[in-house]
């Protein structure tokens, strides 16, 4: 299964899953700026072939409040919970076939 993400400025990024019969993740690694700085902003990954799935689930630096399920997830540096100038982490997880596969892609936030 991949992920893949378009957003002004940041251009195609994929997320690949090797164990599920993928090549080798191909990730270009996304910035995001704050409001004061510019753009962009956010940007919005969406799984392909979501049905595939039993369940999807994002997460970034492991926090709870940063949760999301479905098939579609934004990254926005406007979040209090994780736009603080540094790395920060984005998990997706998702179930097929009865077992959970994980990745784990960084992103930066910028002022």
């Amino acid at each position: 299964g991949t992920v893949a993400a378009a957003s002004p400025g940041l251009g195609m990024f994929t997320i690949t899953f090797s164990q599920i019969a993928d090549a080798a993740p191909s990730i270009t690694v996304p910035t995001l700026y704050r409001a004061s700085r510019g753009a962009p902003t956010s940007a919005t990954l969406t799984v392909s072939d979501p049905e595939q799935y039993t369940s999807i689930a994002w997460r970034i630096d492991n926090a709870a409040m940063t949760a999301g399920t479905g098939a579609s997830f934004t990254l926005s540096a406007a979040n209090p919970a994780y736009n603080l100038k540094a790395w920060h982490f984005l998990t997706l997880e998702v179930v097929k076939d009865g077992v959970p596969y994980n990745k784990t892609v960084p992103f930066t936030v910028e002022y």
